[in-house]
């Protein structure tokens, strides 16, 4: 759809031009800190499924969780949410109490966010075996959740691009 030579009375603007890319860049920072926050939870119920599951399936006759490889699936899934978690937290901290908001920040935590859960809820069908991409079962919808995740609210690859230019832009964060 397009309009051109439309004129919108200036009563209907939610925000006035000077304050609009103050407003924009709060917005971004937001959304993305938020869908960090949101896909670490989602990865945490990956890892979860996957961890009650691995304890009572028996492969060899012996619980899955008595499997070297697999644990060591499982505890590169938890340090995987551990990492995400601290991100997120930071991001959220960041959108929401400082002015202007640290938008790198934020769309760090949705990038490495949404591709960890990923990998994490890949895992978890791995662990679960065809069960994990059974309609109905937890995993296969967390799955499908996540990947979409890559693209929702802008895609990986092109957020990387936006917070890169600002890092590059931008005076550096203190470490």
């Amino acid at each position: 759809m397009r309009f051109d030579h439309v004129r919108i009375p200036s009563r209907y603007l939610l925000v006035d031009t000077p304050a609009y890319e103050a407003a924009l860049n709060s917005m971004l920072a937001l959304t993305n800190a938020v869908m960090g926050a949101v896909f670490t939870g989602v990865a945490r119920a990956a890892y979860e499924e996957a961890r009650t599951y691995i304890k009572t399936r028996i492969q060899g006759n012996k619980p899955l969780c008595e499997h070297q490889l697999v644990r060591r699936r499982l505890f590169d899934m938890f340090a995987k949410i551990q990492a995400r978690r601290a991100l997120s937290r930071a991001a959220v901290i960041a959108a929401t109490g400082q002015s202007p908001p640290l938008i790198e920040l934020s769309i760090a935590a949705k990038v490495f966010s949404t591709q960890n859960a990923f990998e994490v809820a890949d895992r978890a069908v791995q662990l679960l075996g065809g069960k994990g991409l059974t309609r109905g079962c937890l995993i296969e919808k967390l799955f499908r959740d996540t990947r979409a995740a890559l693209i929702e609210d802008g895609s990986n690859d092109i957020l990387a691009l936006v917070g890169a230019r600002k890092i590059l832009c931008d005076p550096p964060l203190d470490a």
